[in-house]
């Protein structure tokens, strides 16, 4: 406890201008519907006119549709509407929109938009003050086709706007097959692609970086790529699908993607453990990653956040207001799976005094991680009215103990809302900051809570970021969390691939 006293004394960050994106929310005391913006064609009429020529209904300034592509869907209360939205259908459309937004003079930006759901202000322009250029956003949504499905190699080629829910209907009724993230329900491939999402099966399939074999990628100057075969392995030349995946739109757009497969287990069944206190989850934890066992997911929930879900569903499986750890086990057999059930019973004994409950059925086991899925929808509904900062923090295992009683400790004495969830088998949880965009004193709240608990992870040689990406949130961390060299080595990076910075610029590197 000294340790974490130690932490919480010594991390908090100079905050001057360390979250624009929740001070604005405060000092500019506007509404969503007080924002102004200009339109593409009141700008620039004749380079409005040539994309609707080319567009036509798929190009439009229609104010419902600015609005709704200038602002997230969660995580952010303001408000920027683009000059105008474009829906292209092919690889060919997007080279032709990019080569006229690049060589026009200024540049136009360009947007890339999936479904919206990211959470570090990705999908919203760039503002950077007097002689600020237009910005227009991309949706690719209609580039929604599954171009092939290669079952022998568990592989399938996609567009974009592909939603990896369908996707996994549909692999999974005609060739038993899926793809094994499980980001928002609604994320579609190339957002997943853009902020390498993750999820709770990451722990056992690893992160979409792990996912992709190779994409087809429009540069800024509308020079067309394919980073790779077909091939699982392969060492030739730079890892390019490394380079895009996680690049946020910054450095080219995804227009075609083959992604790996995974066979559906078999046998999958879903357990829950309830704890008295953090100490105990953190030694429970060690020795379970210790264990080898291949774990399907590893979730943990706090007292709050299971509090708000049983206020959400009265059905939650969940009996005892604790501390709850949730296990999904998969495998080829019915004794394989309890074998490894039986194995972390045995450990989890050690630790807690409370029942092992796994689930017997379909029907209890769709319930019981039915709460883990719901979390984000039942804290909202605890909390109606509130906007929220949603942290994305992880650590090295041996410093999660250490990093979440930090959080909770910060929290009580908090007079914010703030439930927690979290992938405790790789080190992410995430802190739900609830507050009024209208009362300067919650702002500034969920500002400095915001800025400790990723502050206190960076103390803890953890990651400001490890599954919702950087964004405009996050660029103010990455000097001190990976250094002025790589931060330098990445503009540099993007300066050489976008000269013009036409692409989403504003994300993870700002402008030199």
């Amino acid at each position: 406890m000294h340790r974490v006293c130690k932490l919480l004394q010594h991390t908090a960050p100079n905050t001057t201008n360390t979250n624009d994106h929740l001070s604005s929310c405060a000092t500019s005391n506007q509404t969503d519907h007080e924002f102004t913006h200009r339109l593409l064609s009141d700008v620039y009429p004749s380079t409005a006119k040539q994309l609707q020529r080319m567009f036509g209904s798929r190009y439009t300034e229609d104010e419902k549709v600015l609005r709704k592509h200038g602002r997230e869907v969660i995580g952010n209360a303001r408000s920027k509407p683009p000059a105008s939205v474009i829906y292209p259908t092919s690889t060919d459309e997007v080279v032709s929109l990019v080569k006229i937004c690049s060589s026009h003079s200024p540049p136009i930006n360009i947007v890339p938009y999936a479904a919206g759901t990211s959470l570090e202000s990705h999908i919203l322009r760039h503002d950077n003050g007097k002689g600020t250029r237009q910005s227009i956003t991309i949706n690719l949504s209609r580039m929604d086709k599954v171009l092939a499905v290669y079952p022998e190699d568990m592989q399938c080629t996609v567009q974009p706007g592909v939603n990896w829910v369908k996707l996994n209907a549909r692999l999974s009724a005609e060739h038993n097959l899926f793809l094994g993230v499980d980001p928002s329900p609604s994320a579609c491939i190339g957002g997943m692609i853009g902020t390498c999402c993750s999820g709770p099966s990451a722990l056992k399939y690893g992160t979409m970086r792990n996912q992709v074999v190779n994409m087809t990628v429009v540069l800024s100057d509308g020079t067309v790529i394919k980073t790779g075969q077909r091939a699982i392995k392969s060492v030739a030349g730079y890892d390019l699908n490394a380079l895009f995946c996680g690049s946020e739109g910054t450095l080219g757009i995804v227009t075609e993607a083959t992604i790996r497969l995974r066979a559906v287990p078999k046998f999958t069944e879903i357990a829950q453990a309830s704890f008295d206190d953090m100490h105990s989850i953190g030694q429970c934890v060690q020795e379970i990653n210790r264990a080898g066992v291949n774990l399907a997911a590893f979730e943990f929930l706090d007292e709050e956040m299971l509090r708000q879900c049983k206020m959400y569903d009265k059905k939650v499986d969940i009996i005892l207001d604790k501390l709850v750890i949730m296990f999904k086990f998969c495998g080829p057999s019915k004794e394989h799976v309890e074998a490894d059930i039986r194995l972390i019973q045995r450990i989890v004994a050690k630790y807690s005094p409370h029942p092992f409950l796994w689930s017997k059925d379909e029907e209890s086991r769709h319930r019981l991680w039915k709460v883990r899925k719901m979390c984000f929808w039942a804290a909202k509904f605890a909390n109606p009215g509130k906007e929220v900062v949603i942290t994305d923090v992880a650590v090295p295992f041996s410093h999660f103990n250490d990093a979440l009683i930090a959080c909770k400790k910060a929290i009580a004495n908090s007079w914010l809302n703030a439930p927690i969830v979290g992938h405790i088998g790789d080190g992410n949880f995430h802190a739900l900051f609830f507050y009024d965009k209208t009362k300067e004193a919650d702002v500034a709240e969920a500002q400095r809570l915001n800025n400790l608990i990723v502050s206190t992870a960076l103390e803890l040689h953890g990651t400001c970021t490890a599954e919702h990406g950087v964004g405009k949130h996050k660029v103010k961390w990455l000097k001190r969390e990976l250094g002025e060299n790589a931060v330098q080595f990445m503009k540099s990076l993007k300066q050489h691939i976008d000269p013009s910075l036409v692409l989403n610029p504003g994300n993870i590197v700002a402008k030199n």
